[in-house]
């Protein structure tokens, strides 16, 4: 018998949820770490990517002012030497004061104590101050008739050129930290990475506790449906499902076992109605010749006697002109069950056809068969049995005809017509009697 079990408490429990709730509450119980998944990575991705805009977004910003001022200074040589040699000139002198105004605004415009590392806001500091001593010592030299020989213009020059190099520097520094920052930024994201792997290890981990245990709550039953219904296609319609849950699989289940009872008592009907005769419960022709088929194959391998008894009911149309058909049906239902009792348990009795009633014997000789017959033929003349009415008692005898396998035929038909003989013999001899076809 197939079972459908539920071996831990865990799947009790489980199991006293319909197959509906089941599968929702499952579905509900998985969607909801892939959502937290989902989400955190979503935050972690989104909070890493502005950190890393906002940082980037920063430093290019400060880059691009430091650009601006290499840029501007590095034309502070060429407009101070302009400027200086045509100090008195319109057309030249006001190269520098002009550069020295953009460069004011671009200092002033530079993020100054707001860039990203505190030695570049202090560098940007120290060179905005070597600008303003520039701008200080090309005022007081402005004034002089000749400043181009003046001790204070190779100063100007050298303290240009320390402005430049500092900006240079300053600009090297803020391009390693973008670098910097970059690398940081990948190292947080392998980081994330490696964090929403590990939280999809866990959310696998917990659909498959959760996914599991309802798939084997659903699989199982299936299981033991699919295992009787193969059971019934192989024709064995003694399987049953014993159920212990209570769903709509154990539902069907119970509907299947209903069924599978139904289909065991029409078949066994039907087997009855094919193999038995309706009247008598003897055995029809057809199924005792399959029973006498299998014996006569047994005796030719093992070389083993048997017997056959023909038994007719004596004026048997009498009884059935005279006290009616129904009467006659009762005679042959008492003759049919008294032979049945006669004889051995492992003998086939079989209503051979009309009041005929044939007996296989098996592992009988002549000498056995004579004695059943006898027994019988004696048992059926002190039967009685009431007729329609109830107002007489019908008594009636056998004739048996014996035949014995192989000594009167080893063939079927052979058999049966050395017993039908035995058995016209038997009547021709007076009737109530046993005659062999010997």
């Amino acid at each position: 018998m197939t079972t459908i079990s539920c071996p831990t408490t865990g799947e009790r429990l489980w199991r006293r949820l319909s197959v509906r709730h089941r599968i929702i509450l499952s579905l509900v119980l998985m969607v909801v770490p892939l959502l937290l998944l989902a989400a955190s990575g979503y935050l972690l991705f989104h909070r890493l990517a502005l950190d890393f805009d906002a940082t980037v977004r920063q430093v290019s910003d400060e880059t691009h002012h430091i650009t601006r001022l290499q840029r501007l200074m590095a034309q502070a040589p060429l407009a101070l030497h302009d400027s200086l040699h045509h100090l008195h000139s319109d057309e030249a002198s006001g190269a520098f004061p002009e550069l020295a105004a953009r460069i004011d605004s671009a200092f002033a415009d530079a993020p100054g104590t707001d860039l990203t590392l505190l030695g570049a806001s202090a560098s940007l500091h120290e060179t905005a101050t070597l600008w303003r001593e520039v701008t200080r010592l090309y005022g007081r030299l402005a004034t002089l008739p000749d400043p181009v020989g003046d001790p204070a213009h190779e100063r100007l020059r050298t303290l240009l050129e320390a402005a430049e190099q500092k900006l240079i520097r300053l600009h090297d520094t803020l391009q390693l930290s973008i670098e910097t920052k970059t690398k940081e930024t990948a190292a947080t994201r392998r980081q994330v990475e490696w964090l929403i792997i590990t939280m999809t290890s866990v959310a696998l981990l917990i659909i498959l506790a959760i996914g599991l245990p309802m798939a084997r709550s659903i699989l199982a039953p299936l299981k033991g449906l699919e295992a009787c219904a193969a059971a019934f296609t192989a024709g064995h319609l003694d399987q049953r499902i014993d159920v212990t849950a209570d769903d709509e699989l154990a539902h069907l289940a119970n509907t299947f076992n209903r069924m599978a009872e139904r289909l065991q008592e029409n078949q066994q009907r039907l087997e009855q109605l094919a193999n038995f005769d309706g009247l008598t419960g003897l055995h029809n022709k057809r199924n005792f010749l399959d029973y006498l088929r299998g014996e006569l194959e047994r005796a030719a391998r093992y070389r083993r006697d048997f017997s056959l008894l023909m038994v007719d009911i004596d004026h048997f149309k009498r009884v059935n002109d005279t006290y009616g058909h129904l009467t006659g049906d009762a005679v042959l239902r008492q003759v049919a069950k008294t032979i049945t009792e006669c004889v051995r348990e492992n003998d086939v009795v079989g209503r051979y056809g009309g009041e005929e009633i044939i007996v296989l014997l098996p592992e009988t000789k002549a000498g056995g068969a004579l004695v059943i017959a006898e027994r019988l033929r004696q048992q059926v003349m002190e039967q009685r049995t009431a007729s329609e009415g109830g107002d007489e008692q019908v008594q009636v005898t056998v004739s048996v005809g014996v035949a014995c396998c192989p000594t009167d035929a080893s063939e079927e038909t052979a058999l049966i017509a050395a017993a039908d003989k035995a058995l016209y013999q038997a009547k021709e001899s007076g009737r109530n009697r046993i005659c062999t076809a010997g």
